[in-house]
């Protein structure tokens, strides 16, 4: 046996240990964050707290990506529409759609909610910039669940909430950020892809721990790759592994 194979015998071994002591990272979360998360959800518009859109996805995202890592997660979600092939910028959407007088479900598709709040509703930058920390964690929660549905609409594409959660919380105990977190996305998702994977639902057979052995093996090596791509202090491939499988764990950025 190889000393990857070693590597890889012995993250399975951590992580399965990680996974079935936490039954359910997400909802072990929600329960240590619900304040603060509260405090953010109280400030989406409530136009949009009736919108069916909101209350399917803006619950899984505020447990998947609790403040603080919901600035991370624009990163992520910036990166992983890109490639479903979609341009997004979640957080200048999400104050369009908090400034609007209308919700998703007034229009026949997301194409057409797009087209009436760049008209309407234009992105200003320097009124997001005077907004309090709950206002724009609200911004992102919704602009990232506005993406979602923009992506699913016009891709056919699922994004997981569970995989941008796991993405997201690589900036914690600062494994990864900025810059060196999307580079390492992206080299991800493309040795994925071209190891014949999806990689967006390779990731989020992880997180759900329904990943076979096989993909197992290609997604620890995708990381490994990634992480010998990348330029200064890194986190091993372990690490960069259990904090995926277990993004609970991360209390703070």
């Amino acid at each position: 046996m190889s000393w990857f194979s070693n590597a890889c015998s012995a993250v399975r071994s951590f992580v399965g240990g990680v996974c079935n002591a936490v039954k359910n990272v997400f909802s072990a979360a929600a329960k240590v964050l619900t304040p603060i998360v509260q405090k953010a959800v109280e400030c989406i518009a409530p136009i949009l707290q009736n919108s069916e859109l909101m209350q399917k996805l803006v619950p899984l995202l505020a447990v998947a990506i609790p403040p603080p890592f919901d600035v991370v997660a624009v990163i992520v979600v910036e990166v992983l529409c890109a490639i479903c092939g979609k341009e997004e910028k979640p957080e200048e959407l999400g104050y369009q759609m908090n400034e609007a007088d209308k919700a998703p479900e007034d229009f026949e598709s997301f194409e057409e909610y797009r087209e009436y709040l760049d008209e309407k509703f234009p992105f200003d930058q320097k009124k997001f910039d005077s907004l309090s920390e709950e206002q724009k964690s609200a911004c992102r929660l919704t602009g990232i669940a506005g993406a979602l549905r923009d992506v699913k609409e016009s891709t056919g594409r699922d994004i997981d909430p569970n995989v941008i959660g796991a993405l997201s919380h690589l900036a914690k105990d600062k494994l990864l950020e900025g810059d060196a977190l999307k580079g390492f996305i992206e080299k991800v998702c493309d040795k994925l892809s071209g190891d014949g994977l999806d990689p967006i639902k390779t990731i989020a057979d992880y997180t759900r721990q329904d990943i076979s052995p096989n993909d197992f093996d290609k997604l620890m090596a995708s990381c490994e790759d990634a992480l010998a791509k990348s330029e200064g202090e890194k986190p091993s491939v372990a690490e960069v592994m259990a904090t995926m499988a277990n993004p609970s764990c991360a209390e703070s950025l």
